[in-house]
């Protein structure tokens, strides 16, 4: 209220846009224990002018921490979009998954014709880039229309917004990997001249998600432990990775 009534007395001058911090999406007392692995992985940004979003990102990465959370709850998910989450999830072990790194994102965008993130024309590109400057271009997307099957693993999903799966290479033009087990920070860049929302995952060595804003299961207060993520579903499967 302080910001916009600043904003009135300027006999018409105009505000600029107001970026929120890159959040995680914290996990209030009560969350499942699904939700406090969605949350540990997923990461928001918004960006709005007076009272409209310009853009409000959310998105998830497909860590092999995350993907076993799947695993350990995938009774609890159904329908069309539940197979499709599987697939992109499970095979990330072999095949073609070998070869990129996978996120949910959903976006609302307040203007209506910058709307969609991927059509022809979209003024939106999406880069992975690490703090070593590595960066790449998102090489696929998958449209998703909300709905309940989608919310049921993406909570955070609004009716209003956009979702897609989202696939960047493993490794820049030179090479260069993204992620590794050295990677301090990571983020998810959706950028236009119209507005730009940065993702930010902090990690520690090995692999582990430094910020941990969920609720531990005993209710107790949450000191932000690391949670394991070694880079290599193999060992969180129990299996023969390296």
């Amino acid at each position: 209220l302080g910001l916009m009534a600043l904003c009135l007395g300027m006999m018409g001058s105009v505000c600029p846009p107001q970026r929120d911090s890159a959040v995680t999406l914290a996990a209030p007392e009560g969350k499942t224990a699904w939700e406090r692995v969605v949350d540990d992985w997923s990461r928001q940004h918004r960006v709005y002018e007076w009272m409209d979003d310009k853009i409000d990102a959310r998105a998830t990465y497909h860590s092999p921490a995350f993907r076993k959370g799947f695993i350990d709850n995938l009774g609890r998910f159904h329908g069309d979009f539940a197979e499709l989450t599987r697939k992109e999830l499970l095979e990330l072990g072999g095949g073609e998954a070998e070869y990129f790194h996978s996120f949910f994102v959903a976006a609302y965008v307040g203007t209506l014709k910058y709307r969609q993130l991927t059509h022809s024309r979209t003024i939106w590109t999406l880069y992975l880039e690490n703090d070593e400057g590595v960066s790449v271009k998102a090489s696929h997307f998958r449209d998703i229309a909300p709905n309940a099957a989608v919310q049921a693993i993406y909570p955070y999903v609004g009716r209003y917004d956009r979702g897609y799966m989202v696939r960047f290479p493993l490794t820049d033009a030179d090479g260069k990997p993204v992620i590794t087990s050295r990677t301090k920070r990571f983020t998810l860049r959706v950028a236009s001249a119209f507005a730009e929302a940065d993702l930010i995952w902090d990690l520690i060595p090995g692999g582990q998600v430094r910020e941990n804003f969920g609720v531990p299961p005993d209710g107790g207060v949450d000191a932000g432990p690391a949670k394991d993520d070694g880079f290599g579903l193999g060992k969180l499967l129990g299996g023969g990775g390296d």
